[in-house]
């Protein structure tokens, strides 16, 4: 299998909710003083560094934070799931696989084919599916 990239991903494994130290609030407000700290992603790179860098201080006493990875492709299709403050990370597999199908009839659209190759070049691509 070939390589992929990944990211991290930070999650709370305990109930009750997340939260940061005030540590590391400041700590992320200091790094990117240009992102308003409400406005931020779970796979955010400064917010994962800080983690990894404040280990059992990044946590306020009623949170557990750990890093969950996942492919980069599905970076957009990714939710965090919660039940009592527990997470977990819920990848949108359907949604995923309709936007790349999307995205390949829009590329074959755009190109400079004549109508029939277009028609063509649709079909095959959509029978590769067996619907």
């Amino acid at each position: 299998m070939i390589n992929e990239e990944e990211i991290e991903i930070l999650i709370n494994i305990r109930f009750g909710g997340w939260t940061m130290s005030k540590k590391a609030i400041g700590l992320y407000k200091l790094r990117n003083p240009e992102n308003e700290f409400k406005d931020f992603s779970r796979h955010d790179p400064i917010l994962v560094q800080i983690y990894k860098e404040l280990g059992n201080e990044f946590d306020d006493r009623y949170s557990k934070t750990i890093i969950i990875k996942i492919l980069k492709k599905y970076e957009n299709y990714y939710d965090i799931d919660e039940y009592d403050g527990r997470e977990s990370v819920k990848i949108n597999y359907a949604k995923y696989k309709l936007d790349n199908i999307y995205n390949e009839i829009k590329k074959i659209l755009q190109s400079n084919s004549n109508d029939s190759t277009k028609i063509n070049e649709i079909e095959q691509f959509v029978s590769a599916f067996k619907l």
